[in-house]
């Protein structure tokens, strides 16, 4: 045996998506802000210094810190745990994508990632809640089907009922009304929906709120959230130069000035509207912005 990829905290996902690319999540505590999604590499230091072993001298001093694809706001993912790849269209419209789950607030999260000069990075949202138990493991069958099995220890608390649980969560069939992909532009995003867009709503430069925060790298447990300015528990919100939608309603693209690389980028989308009036399944997305594509 031989080292690999050191700097895991406490780990409780590992997976590899359809084209053998390892990925790993790992929970908030001493040297880990929040937890994270990591896409993993041979040689990359993913953060906590006690998993490699080092010289006395350097013993608990920081290092450069490899970044995640994906940090999980703390509200959402408070201790992160299995990771999925949905690979079957009878599960809904997010084929490709990952599911990931959190043990303590017993929930399921949405990933969506892309390569941005050679580096991983993407956004997330809510997918599910109200499981019986601390959401740990999960499979998809071959009936198209999720089974997700949970547990509650006392040295691990979750905020569900059951001490454990085995479920099973069906597409309905009803394709909700999403943003599906953001992709990141030299200028801003570009987001595609599940559905078309009212045009009218989309098109409101004031309908979208987009701002910008970052964690910190400390010994400390946790870390609050910081602004541009390194100022605690604030963020940095960014201006939104102007909205466009696509000839098919289906993409909305966002110029954004102010925005800088190494945080993690908010979009919120209250107003927006699909063409019979309804609103957004999931209005909030958090998107991990470590880098900008090169024009």
């Amino acid at each position: 045996m031989s080292p690999f990829a050191p700097g895991f905290r406490s780990p409780n996902g590992l997976g590899f998506d359809l084209n053998d690319r390892l990925f790993v999540t790992d929970n908030q505590g001493d040297w880990l802000g929040t937890s994270k999604l990591f896409h993993v590499q041979n040689g990359r230091f993913y953060g906590h210094p006690t998993s490699n072993p080092a010289p006395k001298d350097l013993y608990g001093k920081p290092r450069k810190l490899d970044p995640p694809a994906v940090w999980f706001p703390y509200k959402w993912v408070r201790s992160a745990s299995d990771i999925l790849e949905i690979t079957d269209d009878r599960f809904g419209p997010f084929k490709g994508q990952m599911l990931v789950g959190d043990f303590q607030n017993a929930v399921l999260t949405r990933v969506q990632l892309e390569k941005v000069n050679d580096e991983w990075q993407g956004a997330v949202w809510p997918f599910l809640k109200g499981f019986q138990s601390g959401v740990n493991r999960m499979v998809l069958g071959n009936d198209g089907r999720l089974y997700v099995g949970g547990g509650k220890v006392k040295a691990w608390a979750a905020n569900a009922p059951a001490f454990h649980a085995l479920e099973r969560v069906k597409f309905k069939g009803r394709t909700p009304f999403s943003v599906k992909n953001v992709r990141a532009l030299p200028d801003g995003f570009e987001l595609t929906f599940t559905q078309p867009v009212d045009r009218d709503s989309a098109e409101a430069q004031d309908g979208f709120d987009v701002w910008q925060y970052r964690y910190e790298y400390h010994k400390s447990y946790g870390s609050p959230e910081f602004d541009h300015e390194g100022r605690k528990d604030r963020f940095t919100v960014i201006d939104v130069k102007s909205v466009s939608v696509s000839a098919d309603n289906l993409k909305v693209t966002l110029k954004l000035n102010g925005w800088k690389t190494g945080y993690v980028t908010a979009v919120r989308a209250l107003d927006i509207r699909d063409a019979k009036g309804g609103k957004l399944w999931n209005d909030t997305f958090y998107y991990t912005l470590n880098q900008i594509p090169k024009r």
